[in-house]
């Protein structure tokens, strides 16, 4: 079985709770992207050979299971910047022990700073979602039911 990781960027509409309340980010976030992984989750066809790793403006790089309170803060050239080698640094201690053979990255443009020059190894295969969110979602819809279906 193969061994597959998506990655994401946070989203701009979350789930607010009280401010000492934390959420798991799946659930925190609420974006076009976060609504498919949890339909996909709840109607059972997540595929179970997946890691989610999430880049957020305000945390970095984390695990979609990882709980997190709400806040705001915008995805910034310069904070993209400022994250990318403690994204990268975790990104790498993350890929190597796993050991994807696939990994699909539907970040937005500053997001993808933060993984700017990242060095996969020849080993792994890298798709990136391209277009409008919309569009992102449905490659990565698409990507993941590839990846169920195995």
């Amino acid at each position: 079985m193969t061994k597959a990781l998506l990655i994401i960027g946070c989203s701009q509409r979350k789930v607010s709770t009280h401010p000492s309340q934390t959420l798991y980010a799946m659930y925190r976030y609420d974006g076009p992207t976060y609504r498919c992984l949890r339909k996909l989750y709840r109607e059972g066809r997540f595929p179970d050979n997946l890691d989610v790793l999430i880049i957020s403006a305000r945390y970095g790089l984390l695990q979609w299971r990882e709980p997190i309170l709400n806040y705001e803060q915008k995805m910034t050239a310069a904070r993209a910047d400022e994250l990318r080698p403690f994204v990268q640094e975790r990104l790498k201690e993350i890929v190597t022990v796993q050991q994807y053979d696939q990994v699909f990255i539907n970040l937005g443009k500053r997001y993808m700073r933060t993984l700017a020059d990242f060095h996969w190894g020849n080993l792994i295969s890298t798709m990136e979602a391209s277009g409008g969110i919309g569009q992102k979602t449905q490659q990565m819809k698409v990507w993941l039911e590839q990846i169920y279906g195995r």
